[in-house]
């Protein structure tokens, strides 16, 4: 399963219209390793800042949303030099920094140079999405559920194609995937379209439990 999950990762990395990724699942699930593992794997360096832990890495996204101040102080936070195409940008515990969430909409329409992935719990980001400031459309999702991944692509208005999906379906044997747009539920067997007022319910349906530990 963690193969899996990599090589999705590595497709997301290389695809050319490429969003920051939002890596989402229960805790102590694997999805820091992950995301460690594919900054080892296939780039030349990692940025790495756990936004739980560190007071320093949330107050980097306090003021505003210039993407260079960003990732200047990305840099200094990590020791490391931070390269377009060579450098994995990690955000990990995300939803302790609710703007640096919304940071992602910024890095994906003014800066998509770069490789951006955060990692957070179902819940903690969950409470955000309902926020204005979610970055719907703006954004990737790779989550897992009962060890299968499932991959799930943003769409903003009613448009219904889904080329990347097909592509990691095909290429990886992933059996389900799914997809939110302004249109309404629809499934295709392989495929399953949610409307997006429909995003909080289908969190529900997909949280292994009612309280997370």
């Amino acid at each position: 399963m963690e193969r899996t999950l990599l090589k999705e990762l590595e497709a997301w990395k290389s695809r050319q219209r490429r969003k920051p990724l939002l890596l989402r699942g229960a805790r102590q699930t694997g999805k820091t390793w992950l995301l460690k593992e594919l900054g080892r794997t296939s780039f030349k360096s990692m940025a790495y800042v756990d936004l739980l832990a560190s007071s320093r890495a949330r107050a980097i996204f306090d003021g505003d949303f210039d993407i260079q101040r960003i990732v200047t102080a990305l840099s200094v936070e990590t020791g490391t030099s931070i390269a377009p195409g060579e450098t994995l940008i990690v955000l990990d515990e995300v939803q302790e920094a609710p703007r640096a969430l919304t940071c992602l909409k910024y890095f994906c329409q003014d800066a998509p140079q770069y490789h951006v992935a955060a990692a957070g719990s179902y819940l903690g980001i969950a409470k955000h999405e309902r926020m204005s400031t979610f970055p719907v459309g703006k954004v990737d999702f790779a989550i897992e559920r009962e060890g299968v991944p499932l991959p799930i692509e943003v769409k903003a208005a009613e448009n219904l194609q889904a080329k990347s999906l097909k592509v990691a379906r095909d290429r990886f044997g992933i059996e389900r995937c799914m997809r939110t747009s302004l249109s309404g539920y629809r499934d295709e067997g392989w495929l399953t379209n949610v409307s997006l007022w429909a995003i909080e319910p289908l969190e529900e349906s997909l949280r292994p439990g009612a309280v997370e530990a």
